[in-house]
């Protein structure tokens, strides 16, 4: 029996979503039963642009309004945490399914275990039993650690390197460069800034800088660490 059509969209045409396409791409070239349709984009004035020779099709509003399939797969390819986790609670209320997409290029060793909506991008190696969990994006040469776990929606930047052991609260931000020594538990919503090298735990809410990383900022609540967000997005 013949497997059914996965039809695949971007949720998010910036920056990272021109990397995540090339991912979507190199996917479509290997499972003749995956297409890549095109972005999804909240931003009305990117509709009907062509990015990469990619499609902006619309807003989420599309799968509604013109999408004639039976299902429709995506993963989100909005850097900040924050922001991701807002896009994808409203693309799951349209009826969006969540697609992994990983590039041919990682390394996935023995007992690892992915999530749904995940992009892991060129180069990446994930050491045996690693977990990572849903609409987490891992950028390209990142080296995750043995048995390490890695919550819902976070970022793990290019040339991140967590040893093993680690646990990444959900909505936790690692910045370009950054390191973590092993068996270090960083709690959620946390932001580890580039180049930092993570010694000791980290409280939640926290904006952990320099070499040994030390907190810049900690914020009460979600509420406040939102806010920070949106006026500086990581």
């Amino acid at each position: 029996m013949k497997n059914k059509m996965i039809n695949f969209v971007i949720i998010g045409a910036g920056n990272f979503g021109k990397e995540a396409s090339e991912i979507a791409k190199r996917v479509e070239e290997k499972e003749e039963n995956f297409k890549f349709i095109g972005y999804i984009d909240e931003f009305e004035e990117n509709h009907r642009k062509v990015i990469n020779e990619v499609p902006v099709l619309g807003g989420l509003e599309w799968i509604k309004e013109t999408f004639t399939g039976d299902k429709l797969f995506f993963a989100c390819s909005i850097g900040d945490t924050i922001n991701r986790k807002e896009v994808v609670e409203r693309a799951l209320k349209f009826g969006y399914i969540p697609y992994s997409i990983i590039h041919p290029s990682v390394s996935v060793r023995y007992g690892v275990k992915i999530g749904n909506g995940v992009i892991i991008q060129p180069k990446c190696v994930i050491a045996p039993n690693a977990i990572i969990k849903d609409h987490v994006i891992i950028n390209q040469i990142c080296s995750i650690g043995h048995d390490d776990i890695i919550n819902d929606y976070c970022t793990v930047s290019p040339l991140a390197a967590l040893s093993g052991g680690v646990v990444l609260g959900e909505g936790t931000y690692v910045g370009t460069g950054a390191s973590v020594v092993p068996d270090i538990k960083i709690e959620k919503w946390s932001i580890i800034g580039a180049g930092a090298c993570v010694v000791k735990d980290v409280e939640p809410y926290s904006l952990m800088l320099g070499v040994p990383a030390k907190p810049k900022l900690t914020f009460e609540n979600f509420q406040e660490r939102t806010l920070y967000s949106k006026r500086k997005p990581v």
